[in-house]
């Protein structure tokens, strides 16, 4: 059982009080055997390697952050660490995609119809929007996802071409940034480690709704347990600097 690195959780939704009892959280290590200077850790995955990743950016739109609809805590801070992944990611020529919810107005997860959130994130409405924050590169595909009335979809792998569009770009790895750590992203994560990608959490680009105060902590621990990884925008960024030059088909 690896332990939580608490350096790396310092920006994170963790609650004080789960990152000082230092809970050890399942799933697969960052290291490998190739010895790699103190500080770096994660960064040897990368590094010579020729699996090609993306990025996938979840769900940072006007009513999931503050003075939204459906406002999580913080969730505007996420987005200039989230603005340089986009940045790198678009200057090394690799594919960024943004997923959102694009509801009808009617849509089944309303409290007007039986479901657990107000009215948010409605197509073609201000609060659908992206923040006025967020980097959005030119050449970024966007995924809309619950835009079925009757279906709910926390994933951006769910009633989506998603996994199709990455496989046949010929992406082997994925990051996940966004909101919010115990909903969209979890499952985003979740689906992502299930397709066969191999599917990194950047826990300093999440933040959580926490209903529970120690939901994002149970949420990553999920996400740990069923494969995926975990590190942070300063270290994948020092990993694409270190990256090798490689040439993949065009998006």
């Amino acid at each position: 059982m690896d332990s939580v690195d608490l350096s790396l959780m310092a920006s994170s939704t963790l609650p004080l009080s789960v990152l000082s009892r230092g809970i050890g959280f399942k799933g697969p290590s960052l290291l490998t055997t190739m010895p790699v200077p103190r500080g770096q850790r994660g960064i040897q995955r990368h590094v010579g390697q020729e699996a090609k990743p993306a990025l996938i950016v979840v769900d940072i739109q006007r009513d999931f952050c503050p003075g939204g609809a459906l406002p999580v805590t913080d969730g505007d801070k996420i987005i200039p660490a989230v603005n340089k992944l986009v940045g790198a990611f678009e200057k090394a020529g690799l594919p960024i995609f943004f997923t959102r919810d694009w509801h009808p107005s009617n849509h089944v997860s309303f409290k007007a119809n039986g479901g657990p959130w107000p009215p948010h994130c409605v197509r073609n409405t201000p609060g659908a929007s992206f923040h006025p924050s967020l980097a959005v590169a030119d050449g970024a595909v966007v995924i809309d996802k619950g835009t079925l009335q009757s279906e709910d979809a926390y994933s951006g792998f769910q009633g989506t071409d998603l996994a199709r569009k990455l496989h046949n770009i010929g992406v082997k790895r994925i990051y996940v940034a966004g909101l919010a750590t115990d909903y969209c992203v979890k499952n985003t994560v979740l689906d992502g480690a299930a397709q066969g990608f191999e599917t990194y959490v950047l826990t300093d680009c999440v933040r959580g709704v926490n209903l529970k105060r120690t939901d994002s902590a149970t949420a990553l621990r999920a996400m740990l347990s069923r494969g995926a990884m975990q590190t942070t925008s300063g270290r994948l960024l020092k990993s694409l600097v270190l990256r090798p030059t490689i040439s993949y088909p065009s998006r």
